[in-house]
């Protein structure tokens, strides 16, 4: 559904952009875009504080809808859903699968994208299949491979990928590096079992990002730190957090926000139910049974999430206290700002919407559109 071409007026209400800072003003919306800001005085905590749409890098789907089996009617409505949840931009993410099954996925968005050139999705975030097998999840283990330098090279190359998902420790990975560097892909760590040495090595070559930290990985030991150790004291790494209340507990997302400040991205990792009842549903093919809308394997492991990015926020800010400015940054800022979305991220004018209104003291989340 495209965006409403009614006007709106929206403030007096504090405006939070992650580069100018936090003023006082009236927004004015037209056709999908922020068309207007007046500036009318310094922040006043007492109103609502109005912030850019969000940027989700990591979604497999929702309202029934999977990313890998979509036809473009499907992401329309997927699409249409995500409007409503405030998200401006996000990468559809796969799951390990035959190439051709990846690359399939990759061309139908390609079609969708280019008759919707307003669209939220910016691209594919390839998860798998180039993944430690013992740290799968619910990635099907005969879909797990080592890279192959041909057939690989075509969704390196695919204009749609944007961002790929990869374990370090895994024979293939240097030549990852070259393929990503070559067409321009981001790499992440994630679903891995390396040990900070070679985690280290990774970020030296450019591998600055993580994958759901703490999901798909080892946890901290006295004696290797791994992974989430890595993302911890190397300062210039960002990492994937899934705030649901499932992935992490509370507690973990307050330790690793006060270790790590904003260098971290709030991603949802939905699912096709997310929106929609508890009941049966599938993550690429795989079976999925969500109950209490938590998504899980018949064995009981996790298989994505029916998480929003507008309750992610609220509850990123319920474990940690996080400030308006700090939303900006996990909510948006920083993956724009990663995957080179200029239009996205930022409270200007020009800039798309959805925006986003939330309460003086995080007491409600409205959509503006």
């Amino acid at each position: 559904m495209p965006p409403s071409m009614s006007e709106k007026k929206v403030g007096p209400v504090n405006l939070v952009d992650p580069e100018d800072g936090i003023h006082l003003g009236v927004v004015r919306l037209k056709g999908g875009f922020v068309e207007e800001i007046d500036l009318v005085g310094e922040e006043d905590p007492s109103l609502p504080y109005l912030l850019p749409g969000f940027v989700d890098p990591h979604i497999h789907g929702a309202v029934g809808v999977d990313f890998m089996s979509a036809t473009e009617k499907d992401l329309e409505r997927f699409e249409c859903f995500l409007r409503s949840r405030g998200v401006t931009g996000c990468l559809l993410t796969t799951v390990s699968a035959p190439v051709e099954n990846i690359l399939k996925a990759a061309d139908t968005l390609q079609s969708y994208v280019h008759s919707h050139p307003n669209s939220v999705f910016k691209g594919v975030h390839v998860e798998g299949p180039h993944i430690n097998p013992k740290r799968r999840g619910a990635h099907k283990l005969e879909h797990v491979q080592r890279l192959h330098d041909e057939e690989f090279q075509n969704v390196f190359s695919h204009p749609m990928v944007k961002l790929m998902t990869l374990a370090p420790e895994l024979e293939g990975f240097g030549q990852a590096v070259e393929l990503a560097k070559r067409y321009d892909v981001i790499l992440s760590i994630g679903h891995t079992e390396a040990p900070f040495s070679v985690i280290t090595k990774a970020v030296e070559v450019g591998v600055k990002r993580f994958t759901h930290l703490c999901n798909g990985m080892p946890l901290i030991h006295h004696r290797e730190v791994g992974p989430v150790g890595a993302a911890i004291l190397l300062e210039n790494v960002v990492a994937e957090i899934i705030v649901d209340g499932v992935h992490l507990s509370q507690e973990m997302v307050r330790l690793i926000h006060k270790l790590m400040g904003s260098r971290l991205e709030l991603v949802t990792d939905a699912m096709e139910a997310a929106g929609l009842e508890d009941g049966r549903y599938k993550l690429g093919r795989i079976e999925v049974v969500v109950n209490a809308g938590i998504a899980h394997l018949s064995d009981d492991t996790l298989a994505g999430s029916t998480l929003t990015m507008d309750r992610a926020v609220l509850l990123f800010h319920k474990y940690t206290g996080a400030n308006h400015s700090e939303i900006v940054k996990v909510s948006s800022h920083n993956a724009a700002f990663e995957l080179g979305c200029k239009e996205l991220g930022r409270l200007r004018e020009g800039a798309p919407t959805p925006v986003v209104e939330i309460g003086s003291q995080f007491e409600y989340l409205k959509v503006h559109t």
